[in-house]
């Protein structure tokens, strides 16, 4: 099912490629999950067993859904930040990069726990993305595409 969601969100991508108007683009966003993301957040239970030994999180009652879960975020249409979006205020870049040292440690040293980590801060991004698209759209006045409709009276 993942696969299908992956060949079905390429496909969606090469069909809007010569497409001006694409809004979410134009703001920075992606539409829906990307795939590499999408592949962590199916990967996410694996993370969660490897980490605590619970027999839950290799149950197919969990797994199954979740990893459906996983592929219809990545078909849907759902807003989601993208990197062309991501500033990093001069004053911060040190952090920054002292950060992304500490994760890349991490990985090396508990990739487990890094993974998971990484996975759950990006699904807790996805209403954040949410809410900001939605924020962006309403400051620059709802404005309509040549190809959306008029709204009902």
């Amino acid at each position: 099912m993942l696969a299908l969601s992956c060949a079905l969100r390429l496909a969606r991508f090469n069909a809007m490629i010569d497409v001006d108007d694409q809004p979410r683009k134009a703001a920075g966003f992606n539409t829906g999950v990307p795939a590499p993301a999408g592949a962590g957040l199916a990967l996410l239970p694996l993370y969660a067993w490897f980490i605590t030994g619970l027999d839950i999180f290799r149950d197919w009652r969990l797994v199954g859904p979740w990893v459906a879960i996983s592929a219809l975020l990545m078909i849907s249409s759902l807003p989601t930040l993208g990197w062309k979006r991501l500033r990093v205020p001069p004053a911060w870049r040190i952090f920054a990069i002292l950060l992304a040292g500490i994760f890349a440690a991490m990985l090396m040293v508990a990739p487990w726990h890094a993974l998971l980590a990484l996975t759950l801060g990006y699904l807790a991004l996805l209403p954040i993305g949410l809410v900001t698209y939605n924020r962006i759209k309403r400051r620059l006045g709802g404005v309509q595409s040549p190809a959306s409709p008029p709204p009902a009276e």
